[in-house]
């Protein structure tokens, strides 16, 4: 069973209307995904448990993802420019606006110090220069997550 939840408020609400369920998973589902006014989702999966039965512990999981700074190491080799400094500002082209592709991703997704981002809904606008970027970034790593440190 699964239900969705807009606070952890609402979660503690609705969990306590189905008494013999136990919290399996809970995931944030982001507000551009499905263009909610919320600050966020929570899908949260359940189990029945019958009484007396204790959850059984949690197992380890294994996530396979791409590391952002090879992402962008690839990306920049593919496109020939630095995604920090697309146009070469600080190249020998001090009259070029500076566009930063990593403060354009700031702005797109909440993004934290060891954290996984997915470029899946990031939408740039037609014709702007993150386009071929963004593009290139989807199509090498479609669906999957990517994992953030610095």
């Amino acid at each position: 069973m699964t239900i969705e939840a807009t606070s952890p408020a609402d979660a503690k609400r609705q969990m306590a209307e189905l008494p013999g369920w136990a919290i399996l998973t809970i995931s944030p589902i982001h507000p551009k995904v499905l263009s909610l006014d919320a600050a966020f989702t929570l899908r949260i999966t359940l189990a029945k448990v019958s009484e007396g039965e204790q959850m059984p512990k949690p197992a380890l999981k294994t996530k396979q993802y791409y590391s952002w700074d090879e992402v962008q190491d690839w990306v920049d080799s593919q496109l020939e420019y630095n995604h920090r400094d697309v146009l070469g500002t600080h190249q020998g082209n001090p009259e070029a606006e500076h566009l930063d592709f990593w403060h354009w991703m700031l702005d797109q997704d909440d993004i934290l110090n060891g954290c996984f981002i997915s470029p899946s809904w990031w939408e740039p606008k037609e014709g702007s220069w993150q386009e071929p970027i963004v593009k290139m970034i989807q199509e090498l790593v479609g669906e999957e997550a990517m994992w953030v440190e610095w």
